[in-house]
């Protein structure tokens, strides 16, 4: 398995580590066809709670992305180069459903050499302007 829970995955892409949650939620997710779409980043201009975040950007269907796509993102990015993602060790935001289709605020920065990859409940966590948001472009 080539993803976030190999440490030596073949893309090259450098992790740091996983937050508790990520790995309790998202370690034995397997997503079957998942879409293969564009994601388009979204700069929060103000502080937001997931909710606000996700009515902003037209419900959970419209702001849910799936843990492949996250992945993709990062490959492109593997050692923390220029792309869509901030490197700058700020947030980016992906709404994602765990493996019991619970959703889940997915943050992904860039930290210490590395991706670092944690996930939290919706709101339980306030996220400040300059973060950055994904979600579907249909």
């Amino acid at each position: 398995d080539d993803t976030f829970f190999n440490k030596k995955n073949a893309s090259g892409v450098k992790m740091v580590e996983h937050g508790s949650n990520f790995t309790t939620w998202f370690s034995e997710k397997i997503e079957e066809n998942p879409p293969d779409g564009t994601l388009v980043p979204f700069m929060l201009t103000t502080s937001a709670s997931d909710s606000e975040i996700i009515a902003d950007l037209g419900g959970k269907g419209q702001a849910e992305t799936a843990l492949s796509e996250v992945w993709r993102l990062m490959e492109l990015q593997a050692n923390g180069g220029t792309g869509k993602l901030l490197t700058n060790g700020w947030a980016n935001i992906f709404y994602v459903k765990n493996v019991n289709g619970v959703l889940r605020a997915v943050d992904v920065n860039w930290y210490g050499g590395g991706w670092y990859v944690s996930a939290r409940a919706l709101d339980d966590f306030g996220w400040s302007g300059g973060r950055q948001v994904f979600s579907r472009n249909f």
